[in-house]
Order: C-alpha cells, then structure tokens, then sequence
C-alpha cells in the first residue's frame, strides 16, 4: 500500500512538472491582451507609441502571417479626440493672450518713447 502511494506521488510529480514546462513555454511565446493570444517564436512587444487604451479593432486573424510595419490593431479613439479638442481650445487661448501682450508690449514702447 505504502509503495502505491509513492507511485501515485511520482505521478503526480511528473503530471505537474510536464504542465509547469508547458504553461511556461505557452507564457514566454504568447501575449495575453484581452482574451487575445498573439504567438510568435520570439516575443516582440506590440507598442502603439506611448499611448495606451481599448482595441478597437484588429486587422489580422489567428493564424495570418504578419510583416514588418504592417498595421495590426487599431485603439479607440474617443478619449484621445476629446483630449485633441482641449488641448486645440487650450493653444486658441494662448494665442489670445500672446497677441495681447504683444499689443500690450507695443503699447508700452509707444509710450516709453513719448516720455
């Protein structure tokens, strides 16, 4: 009974290192990203220029081949538009106000040169 035990023991052990090989192999080959799996033989971080946000939609299927440059995913846009029309709002005003101090800055050698 005692030999069973260590038997079923090995087993196990076996079991367990042959799955651990296999789920790290699977973790140093693909990407997890939203429920998708990307795998390659080697890893290459899938970068969209320091920015970050939701996939909006992807161009390749599992399986298609992929070359260097081609465009793979596309992210949401809506965060970064907003974000567009502030900063465009922000650049009007601080056109406003450059046009004003240089206005305020003619002004002012107007005046320096009359005293």
């Amino acid at each position: 009974m005692r030999k069973l035990g260590v038997v079923l023991m090995l087993v196990m052990l076996v079991v367990g290192g042959l799955w651990a090989v296999k789920w790290v192999k699977f973790r140093l080959t693909h990407v997890i990203s939203n429920a998708v799996f990307v795998e390659s033989e080697t890893f290459v971080k899938l970068g969209f220029k320091n920015v970050g946000g939701r996939v909006e939609r992807t161009f390749k299927e599992e399986g298609q081949f992929v070359r260097k440059g081609e465009l793979l995913a596309q992210l949401d846009k809506k965060d970064y538009l907003v974000k567009l029309k502030a900063v465009e709002h922000e650049m009007e005003a601080l056109k406003r106000r450059l046009e004003a101090l240089r206005l305020k800055k003619e002004r002012l050698e107007r005046e320096t040169r009359l005293q």
